[in-house]
């Protein structure tokens, strides 16, 4: 019983481990105002050791399975743009080939009518140079409804090297993390 049971908390801890390790942090100016679970997809490059920051902006079409129109002129801001889509109709490749081609930063596909959470792959990464990650539908809905660039945001995406999500650190006990992730008051400012 007592075997079972501690391979039971192992997985357990060892999926939740692999889960908390990758985030979207909503930025108000230097400060972190939310932050929401994303999983980086199997193709394109990493994002950038430190994370990569930028505006989002809804795809037109939200589903970035054609043409996707380009990101908007505003102002002086010479930033990063990242794309909002919606996952539906064709390949997670075909999204993100869309983004990039519309002269996107970054991908952030997110899922209808499931919180679940996907490595998006592709059948041909070949010129892919973009990032993507995948959130979930209720986070794909807040993203859309409170952060998008017309509300004054900037979101951080950061995650874990592709190369890296299979380890995972055995000497950091899920009860030592998970009250530092959820916390608010000990958590660190990431928008710096």
């Amino acid at each position: 019983m007592f075997s079972s049971s501690c391979s039971l908390f192992v997985g357990v801890q060892l999926s939740l481990l692999a889960i908390v390790s990758a985030n979207i942090f909503v930025c108000n100016q230097q400060q972190t105002v939310d932050d929401y679970v994303d999983v980086s997809s199997t193709f394109g490059p990493d994002l950038p050791p430190k994370g990569l920051r930028g505006v989002l902006v809804k795809a037109e079409p939200s589903n970035g399975c054609s043409a996707i129109a380009n990101p908007p002129s505003v102002g002086n801001y010479t930033g990063k743009w990242l794309a909002l889509i919606n996952r539906q109709n064709c390949s997670f490749e075909m999204k993100v080939r869309n983004a990039q081609a519309a002269g996107y930063d970054c991908a952030v596909v997110h899922n209808v009518d499931s919180d679940e959470l996907v490595a998006m792959s592709a059948r041909n990464h070949t010129g892919i140079l973009i990032p993507s990650v995948f959130v979930g539908s209720h986070t794909g809905l807040i993203l859309e409804k409170e952060y998008l660039y017309t509300k004054g945001y900037q979101l951080k995406v950061d995650d874990l090297p592709k190369k890296d999500k299979a380890k995972v650190d055995l000497q950091a006990p899920l009860i030592l993390t998970w009250p530092w992730y959820f916390n608010p008051y000990t958590r660190t400012n990431y928008c710096l």
